[in-house]
């Protein structure tokens, strides 16, 4: 099999503490994962973050893995970049933590050449 499409909603990643620490390095995100992962509820009922800090659990995922091997860490990243503001939002984060965890990336200044050769 070439590829193998793993559904993250199924994997319970809120508890492995070294996606959370790597989650939780952006200082612009690291407000949101405290309350996602406790579960937090306004007064409203709706949950604090639910939904960015889901992207940003999962986008850290893609990149580390998670404890159970689930999700194995990735080996090289290719990315579409908004180059007006680069590494910025969810992209940004995931491209970061490539940084933080070692793990070779490229942006479509790059991959761009590929296509054209």
């Amino acid at each position: 099999m070439a590829y193998e499409t793993i559904s993250l909603d199924e994997i319970v990643t809120s508890l492995d503490p070294k996606v959370v620490y790597e989650s939780k390095k952006n200082k612009k995100t690291e407000s949101m994962i405290e309350p996602y992962i406790n579960k937090k509820i306004k007064n409203d009922g709706k949950k604090d973050f639910t939904v960015s800090a889901a992207y940003i659990i999962r986008d850290t995922v893609k990149v580390i893995g998670n404890k159970n091997n689930e999700v194995k860490p990735s080996a090289f990243g290719i990315f579409y970049d908004d180059l007006k503001s680069p590494m910025t939002g969810g992209t940004g984060h995931t491209m970061k933590v490539c940084d933080s965890s070692n793990v070779p990336k490229i942006n479509q200044t790059v991959w761009f050449k590929w296509l054209e050769e």
